[in-house]
């Protein structure tokens, strides 16, 4: 009997704690080398994501992330209000740049992360033509989430019915090939750093100013502000986890670029926000 004690595996609890002290250990000298909460989260997460069966062993490395932040707290990407939103639309339809602000839109309403809206093709779109149902809403299908922990096949919903018209009518009459913005990544941030430089917004993190990346708590903020439903903003968001959501609100939600800026700049997303609606209305009759 003593034999056969001696040749059994490893208790599963032993095996546990070893692999998750090995773990503990490397998280704790990537966040020395990283410098980054965000990299240190989302190396625990990506270990959760491999070794779900250990999850509860991570309490300690959750507990350095804590400390961390308590002691460094770092700040959220800035939030683009609903008027800078308008003052973009305005700048983006007076240089023609249609295309580029359609995906703007549907990352911004849709809370759809870089990579997941520059890459959409027109057969991504689910428009009430293609499906002969009147209903002002369409879909947006996210073929490489990010969030794949959510749900490995995603997709959006927009229901703004002046959204719905403009992305109609510039994208509708595409091929299902096509891609919705035909220059890629480095084409679009091109554009995102020429129009909001124009308004006199700050484009680079250092700065910490708004990248393409502040679009989808942009929208999630703006929803959240418009219908005060956070299970329904971390549905439509897909987020898996509402505390993640209610973090980021609660610590986003009363901060405003807008009262950041000089007041020349100010006074420039005024103007160019009190604008947007004539001129989408012109653009749509045309």
């Amino acid at each position: 009997m003593a034999v056969g004690r001696a040749q059994c595996p490893t208790p599963i609890h032993c095996v546990g704690h070893c692999s998750c002290t090995f773990s503990f250990e490397s998280l704790w000298h990537v966040s020395l080398f990283c410098r980054s909460t965000s990299r240190f989260v989302y190396t625990i997460t990506g270990l959760q994501d491999i070794y779900p069966h250990l999850r509860p062993f991570f309490s300690g490395a959750w507990q350095v992330d804590r400390k961390w932040q308590q002691y460094e707290p770092g700040s959220c990407r800035p939030v683009l209000s609903g008027p800078v939103m308008q003052a973009v639309c305005s700048i983006a339809l007076l240089w023609e740049w249609y295309r580029w602000l359609g995906v703007t839109l549907i990352g911004f309403l849709g809370m759809l992360h870089p990579s997941e809206m520059i890459n959409l093709v027109r057969s991504d779109l689910l428009l009430p033509s293609d499906t002969l149902i009147e209903d002002p809403v369409f879909y947006v299908f996210i073929r490489h989430p990010k969030t794949v922990r959510f749900a490995r096949r995603q997709h959006c919903k927009v229901d703004d019915p002046v959204v719905l018209a403009f992305v109609t009518k510039v994208f509708g009459r595409l091929s299902p090939s096509t891609p919705l913005f035909p220059g890629g990544t480095h084409a679009y941030r091109n554009r995102w750093n020429s129009v909001l430089s124009r308004l006199s917004i700050p484009v680079s993190q250092c700065d910490q100013g708004c990248t393409p990346a502040v679009l989808r708590g942009s929208g999630a903020t703006h929803m959240f502000m418009s219908c005060e439903d956070l299970p329904r903003v971390q549905w439509r968001g897909r987020w898996s986890q509402q505390k993640t959501l209610e973090f980021y609100i609660q610590e986003v939600g009363a901060q405003s670029l807008l009262s950041k800026l000089p007041p020349a700049a100010h006074s420039k997303v005024k103007t160019l926000a009190n604008f947007s609606c004539a001129l989408m209305l012109n653009f749509l009759s045309s």
